[in-house]
């Protein structure tokens, strides 16, 4: 089983090198939403859509995201 801590650290490391990149903003996303940060993951999950609206996981997780924030 991953560890999101270290997801997140990875995916953090990843946009310091290519801050466009929009795989790392989905998995550091990811990450804080199973961290329960969730204001950050949204940000996140919303940059990684916009910068590659063809990304479909970033969107089921942005729909988890929002369906546990009520």
């Amino acid at each position: 089983e991953g560890r999101p801590e270290d997801a997140a650290t990875v995916a953090r490391q990843a946009l310091v090198q290519l801050p466009d990149d929009a795989s790392a903003h989905a998995r550091l996303g990811y990450a804080l939403m199973l961290l329960e940060r969730h204001e950050p993951a949204e940000t996140n999950l919303r940059k990684a859509i916009e910068l590659d609206p063809t990304l479909v996981t970033p969107r089921m997780h942005l729909g988890d995201l929002l369906s546990l924030r009520g």
